[in-house]
């Protein structure tokens, strides 16, 4: 008998074990920085690429023909390259103030002027695996799915976000964030005033940073998007950003009845040949038409028993 209640005793605290890491993980991305989901989204290769990958795979991309719906072609790639190298050399000419400024540490600054005399031909391959170009990093996160039978709702938050080690050296205009999902939901009102909104960190010329907000839009049915300039002038003060160094925000989606399994896809459009971006489709497989590559996490895809 002594041992049936020590087993069961045990089997209790184990679940009670494990639903307290469940819930310590839902609490973990309600409070945690942006900086931390970034770190914990690049344990996964396919959250972060940099420049010189995003222009490999674009080759490959091309090479299946499927780059036609981006309005992209082999010239412009050829342009993109030539930029990317021209660009790369510039900034290794940098100080190592001018340079911190832009992202980079102080082992990225001696790796520079070892590499700035390499062929043309392997120079940026050899920066993108020495980690001296521009990477940017994604995450979406699921804050909260459950239903309310107060008022029969339910009720589906989400946290998103992207963000540039270092400034882009190609880049054009506008970028564009968008947001689909399924079901009936809708814009959920009454929230926190962050919710269904984009805060934009810029970097200034003096290496320091400012902040602006953009409002999530609704343009197609299930989906939303914001389009962001990526650098501009402080609205305050004589000050001007080269470049918008990352991006997060909330979503709160709502909608009536019950809805058991709630998806939710972000992505994140950036520009580099010029062209207006536009949403395409609409819900969780919307995409982006202008946008010369588009950053997207795992589609969070939430299945919970009401």
């Amino acid at each position: 008998m002594k041992k049936i209640l020590t087993l069961i005793l045990i089997l209790t605290l184990m679940i009670g074990i494990t639903a307290t890491n469940v819930m310590a993980k839902e609490i973990e991305y309600n409070l945690a920085t942006h900086e931390e989901l970034i770190k914990l989204a690049q344990q996964d290769k396919n959250n972060v690429l940099d420049e010189y990958q995003i222009l490999e795979s674009q080759k490959k991309e091309l090479a299946k023909k499927s780059l036609l719906k981006t309005q992209m072609n082999e010239s412009d790639l050829v342009e993109i390259e030539k930029e990317l190298l021209e660009g790369f050399k510039e900034r290794t000419n940098l100080n190592s103030e001018e340079l911190k400024k832009i992202g980079y540490n102080d082992r990225e600054i001696n790796e520079l002027s070892r590499i700035s005399n390499l062929p043309d031909n392997i120079i940026l391959k050899e920066a993108s695996a020495k980690g001296l170009l521009a990477k940017c990093t994604v995450y979406s996160k699921k804050l909260d799915h459950h239903y309310s039978s107060s008022n029969n709702q339910t009720h589906f938050r989400v946290r998103f976000g992207w963000s540039w080690d270092k400034m882009p050296l190609v880049w054009i205009y506008n970028d564009t964030i968008g947001i689909g999902w399924n079901g009936d939901f809708k814009f959920e009102d009454g929230l926190l005033p962050y919710y269904n909104h984009l805060k934009i960190t810029y970097n200034d010329d003096l290496g320091l940073e400012f902040t602006d907000s953009y409002k999530l839009k609704e343009v197609e049915i299930n989906t939303a998007s914001v389009k962001f300039p990526m650098s501009k002038e402080h609205p305050d003060q004589d000050i001007f950003a080269p470049y918008a160094k990352d991006g997060e925000g909330y979503v709160g989606l709502v909608q009536i009845g019950k809805m058991e399994n709630a998806k939710l896809a972000f992505k994140y459009g950036h520009n580099t040949i010029g062209g207006d971006i536009k949403i395409t489709k609409a819900g969780i497989a919307f995409g982006f038409k202008g946008a010369n590559y588009t950053f997207a996490p795992e589609v969070i895809n939430s299945q919970e028993d009401f």
